[in-house]
């Protein structure tokens, strides 16, 4: 592992959730959600995340392993997503999007390289 990237739940900057304070379990429960694949590890951390809080997989989500397809939703919906800050930082800085005010606790996941083994 060469380092930990912390996720942050972002929504359009006029998402209605947005409006509150705090945003409750129930809200993020009810909202529609983008998804790495599920199965995937990605998937797996967000996961470990929501049920850390006490929340179980979103019902009602969309599938998308492009990042580009994610944000293009994420701008044009009413749906929420759990992604790296580094992805999300130039949208929120653009208040494009806005980070959702939930406490998650330890919301970080490791990354590292993977190599071909005899192709370094």
């Amino acid at each position: 592992m060469i380092g930990r990237e912390s996720l942050c739940i972002v929504a359009r900057e006029l998402h209605p959730l947005c409006r509150e304070r705090y945003v409750s379990l129930s809200g993020l429960e009810r909202a529609a959600w983008i998804l790495p694949p599920l199965g995937s590890s990605l998937c797996q951390v967000i996961e470990q995340c929501l049920m850390q809080v006490g929340m179980q997989m979103p019902a009602n989500l969309v599938e998308s392993n492009s990042v580009t397809a994610t944000l293009s939703l994420l701008l044009t919906s009413d749906a929420v997503a759990m992604l790296p800050e580094s992805v999300v930082r130039a949208h929120l800085s653009a208040s494009l999007l806005v980070r959702l005010p939930v406490a998650m606790g330890d919301s970080s996941v490791g990354f590292g390289i993977l190599y071909r083994r005899g192709n370094r």
